[in-house]
């Protein structure tokens, strides 16, 4: 395992090989946190995107809701004119621990019992609740779920086909880069570039010119 304290963008893993070439040892869930709007969710842009997301066999809703009411939205209207979630804060009783020998290092190893009989207690008392497009805050969450690589390359395709093609109607909600950021770059020559060291003008005057916008490094 990795050391106490790691930090994976100030030392980020190294891949061996080709990352397609790389078997997956596990299932994901992918969650993407958004805002879709400023003060209130942007209906008409984002809208039919966040319905078209909700069809995919790979989403499992978005986490959202309105003020002081968070819900697990899973579906929405044919139309797309409300949203259909469940109520995440209901208590449910954690299920057992069994112990299954010890590992390599001579620790105990532990499992989650799951039965069949605590599946069926997993159900929502009062039922679905119903939340017009328009009243939904616009923080939210989107959540997929890849069982394997083969799932992952679908979704990306579902993605570019429907929101990064030229020709495509619909707002794209966010954007997905070819390549992960180079963490170890050396950005000194940016920094002096946005703080304006090093420059001069030719008449020895002032270093950044007058004319040139202000910014702010955030």
């Amino acid at each position: 395992g990795r050391a106490p304290g790691h930090d994976p963008l100030l030392c980020p893993p190294v891949l061996v090989g080709r990352e397609g070439d790389q078997p997956w040892r596990s299932s994901l869930l992918l969650l993407v946190p958004l805002r879709l709007g400023l003060k209130k969710f942007d209906v008409k842009r984002y809208g039919p995107s966040l319905t078209k997301i909700f069809s995919y066999r790979q989403s499992l809703g978005c986490l959202g809701g309105h003020p002081r009411h968070a819900l697990w939205f899973v579906g929405c209207d044919a139309d797309g004119g409300a949203l259909h979630g469940l109520d995440p804060h209901t208590v449910q009783q954690a299920p057992n621990l069994v112990r299954k020998g010890v590992d390599a290092q001579g620790d105990d190893r532990w499992e989650v019992e799951v039965t069949a009989e605590y599946l069926r207690t997993f159900r929502c008392a009062r039922g679905a609740s119903e939340c017009p497009l328009e009243r939904i805050d616009p923080s939210l969450s989107l959540a997929f779920y890849c069982r394997d690589r083969e799932e992952f390359d679908s979704l990306f395709a579902a993605l570019r086909r429907d929101f990064f093609e030229e020709e495509t109607a619909l707002a794209p909600p966010f954007t997905v880069g070819e390549k992960g950021p180079d963490y170890g770059a050396d950005l000194s020559g940016m920094a002096d570039m946005m703080s304006g060291v090093g420059r001069s003008s030719e008449g020895g005057g002032s270093a950044v010119d007058e004319d040139e916008d202000d910014f702010v490094v955030l």
